[in-house]
């Protein structure tokens, strides 16, 4: 079975297919497509986990690479804030 990732947010039985990955689980596209939908979903801890598992496999994606360096220092940058306010 052939599933593709359509990255319409707005419709939720577009994003089950690409976030199972069933057929294959290490495919650079569909790991990268991931990412951009867990990043929308605000999953984000998720999204650098993908994007981590995803640098590993193709260390060549600079996207990914990126992708991962902006989402980490978001992260870096949300835990500060949250620590300044309790």
């Amino acid at each position: 079975m052939k599933h593709t990732c359509n990255l319409n947010l707005n419709s939720q039985p577009s994003i089950s297919p690409c976030l199972s990955l069933s057929p294959q689980p290490n495919n650079e596209k569909a790991l990268y497509r991931k990412s951009k939908v867990l990043q929308e979903k605000l999953r984000s801890d998720e999204a650098a986990g993908v994007l981590r598992r995803l640098t590993r496999l193709y260390p060549n994606n600079k996207g990914a690479a990126a992708d991962l360096a902006r989402l980490e220092a978001k992260q870096k940058k949300h835990k500060e804030n949250e620590s300044r306010y309790h």
